[in-house]
């Protein structure tokens, strides 16, 4: 059980009507599953400003980003690995496989152990570890980033990296437990 309990709609103006809107969002999209809202939006709902804006932020990391999906949950595994948060790797393993990410290379990732990744799978994982463990990049890192990335994909990979930090600083200390998967 989390910290705090979660939001109960009827005791917080505008809840009820943010949950609606944030099932639809996730119900129109094939890419995320119709599981309403994740558990720690309900932490989250006792200040649906908050969530609203933390739905924001990850409708943009997990819909938009022009980073192809595969790097994006990659990177979103290894930041959840070093953090050890189990709410994150549980959360994102339905949307590995739908992103074509072989077993051995999510099992890699998040357990240890060897796969094969190409270079670019490398360099990002080499980066969200990177962060992950010092909030710094090794010599070398940017640059081979600048190598295989645009601009735009490396500012929207940080960006990918910092969300999931964000939301280890959420659901860890908070102790909030992973969604259930249907």
């Amino acid at each position: 059980m989390a910290a705090i309990p979660f939001a109960v709609p009827e005791n917080v103006p505008g809840l009820s009507e943010l949950y609606a809107e944030i099932a639809l969002r996730k119900g129109n999209n094939p890419n995320r599953p119709n599981r309403g809202v994740s558990n720690m939006g309900k932490v989250l709902g006792h200040s649906p400003k908050a969530l609203c804006a933390h739905q924001n932020l990850t409708t943009f990391v997990l819909d938009k980003s022009i980073v192809a999906l595969p790097l994006r949950v990659l990177a979103t595994l290894q930041v959840a690995a070093v953090l050890k948060c189990s709410y994150i790797i549980h959360n994102n393993l339905p949307r590995a496989l739908r992103a074509g990410i072989d077993q051995k290379k999510i099992t890699a990732v998040t357990q240890g152990g060897e796969a094969e990744f190409d270079a670019k799978e490398r360099a990002v994982l080499n980066y969200a570890r990177q962060v992950a463990q010092g909030r710094a990049l090794e010599s070398g890192t940017m640059s081979e980033l600048r190598r295989l990335f645009s601009l735009q994909e490396i500012s929207e990979l940080v960006l990918i990296v910092a969300t999931y930090h964000m939301i280890a600083a959420i659901v860890n200390p908070l102790e909030v437990e992973p969604d259930v998967h249907a």
